[in-house]
């Protein structure tokens, strides 16, 4: 090919998805390079225009060019050596590049629709050396920076960045996010060496709102180190929360065990994190104003916990967690936790727990002792006094002692655990449900109530109040019933019916 054939003459290019032919024998090119979008479809990347103008100046080929997508805008220019046309990875290169993403809310359309990013990145780079080692000098600057995650409630705001790059590093000299009434700053390096990136970021947390959701809430403070060197990443720190509320959902639709294998599906990828070289050494200070909901339990809880993680091995932790106050719903009831303590002292999801609730104002002192592992828990039903466990389960399920049929009572006591604990830990629909006997009594108007089977279905509104059905089986008697329980021994019930009548209990016991 004749090298004169093009000599100081402009070659002006267009491409429609076609790939240009031949070589480039040029002493001067300039091209403008459009890639139209098809019809209905955007163009590549959001790729708008791109110009590229080049031109052969002695041993050396010196170029200038420009970018424009819906994303981002780069400039810029420089030089490299020709050699016959000879460009390899030892090639130097000397440029200076410009780039602007002025709206990283376009980026968001990239990822998940619950993801939303806001605020305007700009660099300024002088780049030299080989183009497989080049080294970089030049600011990145970033402003009113934002990242909020409609999934998990995380939102950060206000951001700005200052950050360089000094030869193959890159500095970054401050990232700070508000959310809430605080913030947090983040500075450290970043070192590409030919073993492998090197890396040190420290962050410090100043009543930083990592979530904020009606259903979880956490706002913390601290300091932490991420670092990674040769290729082994460690997180240290200490964080504490200055409040937090995390609930748990109502329990779900019934999942497979891990060792079902359904044909026809892919079996699910381990998680990215569970190869990752990750050890860990993290102080969690649960402070004073630290809420928990669900599983039954509504409880402030307060402790400090060390969390280890080391490579090829599940996540530990020592220390102990203590309940101030709080509740745990247990057979349809919900209990005072009188003690409440849960150590660590190996995997960090499986606890050993030491955990007595009692019902509220209970005459007797029904209630619940939780011990063992989480794993494997044991509960056994406690009183104040020594009784059966069948009048255990039903002072602590119905508030009275257990009737004097015997098979009712069974009844009843199992009804209460099956129905009343089981469904309404989940659904919350009742607190009592099952068949009781009912002594005879007199009434107001003087007649008599004989004995009968009857059906109650009840719900505690709150810790005093009480509201249920009753329904005779034999008599067909029906009356709603209102109990408020004023104190430990004293209680008033209202019955309104067939029968209406207003009674004023004082259980006064003796050992």
């Amino acid at each position: 090919m004749e090298q004169n054939l093009v000599l100081d003459s402009a070659w002006s290019l267009n491409l429609n998805g076609k790939q240009p032919q031949g070589e480039l024998w040029l002493k001067r090119v300039s091209g403008d390079i459009r890639l139209p979008a098809e019809a209905g479809r955007p163009a590549p990347l959001g790729l708008k225009a791109a110009q590229l103008n080049a031109r052969l100046d002695g041993g050396s080929l010196r170029f200038d060019t420009n970018i424009d997508s819906q994303y981002a805008q780069l400039s810029g220019k420089g030089s490299l050596p020709w050699n016959g046309g000879n460009i390899d990875m030892r090639t130097p290169l000397a440029a200076n590049v410009s780039v602007s993403l002025p709206s990283l809310a376009a980026l968001a359309q990239l990822s998940s629709p619950a993801l939303e990013l806001g605020g305007q990145l700009s660099a300024n780079l002088a780049l030299t050396g080989p183009l497989g080692q080049l080294q970089g000098q030049g600011n990145i600057q970033g402003s009113k920076l934002m990242l909020a995650d409609h999934r998990t409630g995380i939102h950060l705001g206000d951001g700005v960045l200052q950050a360089h790059l000094n030869g193959r590093s890159l500095v970054l000299d401050k990232l700070r996010f508000a959310s809430g009434q605080g913030d947090v700053v983040a500075s450290g390096s970043l070192d590409l060496r030919d073993a492998g990136p090197d890396a040190v970021v420290r962050v410090a947390l100043n009543k930083f709102s990592v979530f904020d959701k009606p259903s979880r809430k956490l706002v913390v403070s601290g300091n932490a180190e991420l670092s990674m060197v040769e290729h082994k990443i460690a997180l240290t720190g200490r964080i504490r929360a200055d409040q937090g509320r995390i609930d748990l959902p109502k329990g779900g639709a019934p999942t497979l065990s891990d060792d079902v294998i359904v044909k026809g599906r892919k079996p699910a990828e381990p998680s990215a994190f569970a190869s990752l070289p990750l050890t860990v050494a993290l102080d969690l200070d649960l402070g004073d104003r630290f809420r928990f909901v669900g599983q039954g339990l509504d409880v402030e809880l307060t402790g400090v916990v060390k969390v280890t993680a080391s490579p090829g091995l599940p996540p530990g932790a020592r220390g102990q967690v203590r309940v101030v106050k709080g509740r745990y719903k247990a057979y349809g009831q919900d209990l005072d936790i009188e003690q409440g303590i849960i150590s660590f002292v190996g995997p960090l999801d499986n606890p050993v727990l030491n955990v007595v609730a009692k019902r509220h104002l209970s005459p007797v002192g029904a209630g619940v002792e939780v011990s063992g592992s989480v794993a494997a828990p044991r509960i056994r039903l406690v009183a104040d006094e020594s009784m059966s466990e069948k009048d255990k389960l039903a002072w602590l399920v119905l508030g009275h002692a257990a009737s004097g049929d015997r098979d009712d009572s069974a009844l009843a006591a199992s009804a209460g655990l099956m129905l009343a604990g089981s469904i309404n830990d989940h659904v919350g629909l009742f607190d009592e449900l099952g068949m009781a006997s009912r002594k005879e009594r007199t009434l107001a108007n003087g007649t008599v109530s004989p004995a009968e089977q009857v059906v109650t279905v009840g719900r505690q509104l709150t810790r005093e109040l009480y509201l249920g059905y009753e329904y005779g089986v034999t008599s067909a008697d029906q009356a709603v019933k209102l109990a408020y329980q004023l104190s430990k021994g004293w209680s008033m019930v209202l019955r309104a019916g067939t029968n209406t009548s207003v009674e004023s209990r004082y259980t006064l016991r003796f050992d």
